[in-house]
């Protein structure tokens, strides 16, 4: 086998196979731990969100604007008329416990017009033709001094 070997220099295929082996397990190791503590990370995150009353309505800010463009996602695929009578009865009841949405200590949002604490609440205004979009505030009031709006 020497005789193939002209210089001592340098490494066989075999070392540098098992050296990229080595280093391949490694990154692997250090991705799994990197992800297991992004977790962490954003469950502690949370967590210190959902302690702080001041924090509450900014959570619920983001829920008016997740039902703002879930909204606009159901008038692009059906008539207004129709989510307007979908979303001002009970049946509309329906929509909000799809949309997914989190009260902040209170679970999930499964109605509309509620005036607990941290609920989201659609009204349609039939002048202007239009939603308006409002949460209850945990500090006080409307987390929004002007409602949030979806036009047909």
């Amino acid at each position: 086998m020497n005789k193939w070997r002209h210089s001592k220099r340098g490494f066989t295929l075999m070392e540098i196979m098992v050296m990229v082996t080595m280093i391949a397990v490694l990154a692997l190791l250090g991705f799994k731990l990197y992800n297991a503590y992004q977790e962490r990370k954003a469950k502690n995150t949370i967590m210190e969100v959902m302690q702080n009353i001041e924090n509450f309505d900014a959570i619920v800010r983001i829920n008016c604007k997740t039902i703002q463009t879930l909204i606009f996602a159901e008038m692009a695929d059906s008539d207004y008329k129709t989510l307007k009578d979908y979303l001002t009865t009970d049946d509309g009841d329906i929509f909000f416990y799809e949309s997914g949405i989190q009260v902040p200590g209170d679970g999930l949002q499964t109605r509309n017009g509620s005036f607990q604490k941290g609920w989201v609440v659609v009204a349609f205004d039939d002048a202007l033709e239009r939603f308006l979009i409002n949460g209850n505030a945990f500090v006080a009031g409307s987390v929004f001094t002007e409602p949030l709006t979806a036009r047909y």
